[in-house]
């Protein structure tokens, strides 16, 4: 009879430890307004299965830099003049200096904003060696938050 009070008892203490809710969700980020180039401005970074590395930095004319770490390949620099397109959250470019041999300067680029929050910059860039979808987060060694 103690042995099934005793057993009822843990049971009982075990089923009460999952009735404890986890805290709620944090809300999505808010999308953020995205009407010229320089909207985009500060530093992003991502990786990818390669365990390459990128800083993708826009400043507040519109001039992209992206910087690849690219392991043992060493670091590569493309930069270029984003231009609004012909749709919202478009914009066309072409490098003017591109180090990472992505089809060189001066071939006709698009980039689509997919996202753009406070925690993320979703992008997919069209032309070049393919479309490259990448999502990036605020560069945490960034002086200024991106957008901000």
């Amino acid at each position: 009879m103690l042995g099934r009070v005793l057993a009822g008892c843990i049971l009982v203490g075990i089923g009460s430890l999952g009735c404890h809710h986890a805290p709620p969700l944090r809300p999505p980020a808010a999308e953020r307004p995205l009407t010229k180039p320089g909207d985009l401005a500060g530093s992003w970074v991502t990786s990818d299965d390669l365990d390459w590395g990128y800083q993708l930095t826009f400043d507040a004319a519109g001039k992209m830099t992206q910087t690849i770490e690219r392991a043992r390949m060493g670091k590569c620099v493309q930069d270029a003049q984003l231009v609004a397109g012909p749709v919202p959250r478009q914009f066309t470019f072409a490098w003017k200096h591109d180090a990472c041999d992505e089809g060189g300067p001066g071939a006709a680029r698009t980039l689509e904003v997919v996202s753009f929050t406070a925690d993320q910059l979703d992008i997919i860039v069209r032309g070049g060696v393919g479309p490259l979808h990448r999502r990036y987060t605020p560069d945490p060694k960034a002086v200024t938050s991106p957008g901000g």
